[in-house]
């Protein structure tokens, strides 16, 4: 009985260990994340899907920026935290943007003029229409700016509501150290 006991001792112990593997290999991104004033969630979730209209016409979904880390952004051109917020958001889609990043903008409830007149015209990043503010809801994004650090597999990592400078140093860490980590996370 206590050979038992001690094998089923052992085996949960070593569960535990293999189980903890995964999290302490995304524990640097959680750490930076942190260290960045982000909010980190300890368990990944998978970002729920949607397809949107975009400001260039046609339609994007959020599927299409897989294999890219994602600065998924909620925001509104009426929300004066968001026009304060947009700077640094061009500054680093403008350092980072292309095959391993992208910021995607999701405007909440806002007309595509309205945007249109905040938003520089020559824009390097996504911007999509979110007018019912479902795909907002979903994500649990009760007002704007609300934003989200998806890895490359689509799942989120932390997220941030109200003003953030998104071009300071630590965020860059994050962004860095999650794109040199996307050939290990390819699903």
């Amino acid at each position: 009985m206590a050979a038992l006991r001690h094998s089923l001792i052992a085996g949960a112990v070593l569960w535990l260990c293999l189980a903890a593997a995964p999290a302490q290999a995304s524990g640097g991104a959680a750490d930076l994340a942190e260290a960045a004033g982000l909010r980190a969630y300890p368990v990944p979730m998978r970002a729920p899907e949607f397809r949107l209209p975009t400001l260039k016409g046609g339609t994007a979904g959020i599927a299409e920026y897989r294999c890219r880390v994602v600065l998924l952004a909620f925001w509104a051109s009426w929300c004066s935290v968001c026009r304060g917020e947009l700077p640094s958001l061009i500054e680093l889609q403008n350092d980072y943007g292309g095959e391993r990043f992208t910021v995607v903008m999701v405007a909440v409830r806002d007309d595509p003029r309205d945007a249109a007149r905040v938003l520089p015209e020559d824009v390097a990043f996504p911007v999509l229409f979110d007018d019912a503010g479902r795909v907002a809801e979903r994500y649990r994004a009760a007002g704007v700016p609300v934003n989200y650090v998806l890895d490359g597999r689509g799942r989120m990592l932390a997220g941030q509501a109200g003003a953030f400078h998104w071009s300071d140093e630590p965020v860059r860490r994050l962004i860095e150290h999650l794109m040199d980590t996307l050939e290990e996370e390819r699903p």
